[in-house]
Formats: structure tokens, C-alpha cells, sequence
């Protein structure tokens, strides 16, 4: 089984520097949910990579603070890229 990511918005998401629409460019992977329509309940582990200032800006939402904060209320792995850290207010 493949593991399901989870992202601001469905579709696809771009790393640093590359080009939003290239596809076949390396790193890019597709979101199957987004904050909105997943539950923490149905996931083992939070991952949150490093992003552009528009990434942190979107997850520092209140949706994306709750996601973080329900995730350590849970006892569940958490990873952060470090650059992300320095960023959120929780």
C-alpha cells in the first residue's frame, strides 16, 4: 500500500525552485487530500517538508496549526524539515 499525502490543496506539489506545471519535473507528487477533506484519524504520521513562503504562509492557518497541534495530542510521528520549524507558531 502506498502512503496517502496530504497537502494545502488536491493536486499536484511542486518542491522549491521548480516550475509550477512541470510534471515530469523531479520531486513533484500528488496530493490525494487536502486539510480540508481528511481526518487525522485515518493517518499514522505527519511529515511536513520545507516549502516556499506561500506554503508556510497557508499552513500556518489555523487549519494547518490544528493538523500539527491534534497530531502530537495523538502521540502520533511528526517530521519537519528544519527551515519550516523557525516559522510556525504554534
Amino acid at each position: 500500500m502506498s502512503p496517502k499525502v496530504i497537502s494545502i490543496r488536491k493536486g499536484s506539489a511542486y518542491p522549491r525552485g521548480v516550475e509550477k506545471g512541470n510534471e515530469n519535473a523531479s520531486g513533484v507528487i500528488n496530493a490525494d487530500f487536502d486539510l480540508e477533506s481528511a481526518s487525522l484519524a485515518n493517518f499514522d504520521a505527519l511529515f511536513i517538508p520545507d516549502g516556499d513562503e506561500t506554503f508556510v504562509e497557508q499552513l500556518d492557518s489555523e487549519r494547518g496549526l490544528h493538523w500539527i497541534r491534534e497530531t502530537a495530542r495523538q502521540y502520533k510521528t511528526s517530521t519537519f524539515v528544519f527551515p519550516f520549524c523557525a516559522c510556525v507558531t504554534c
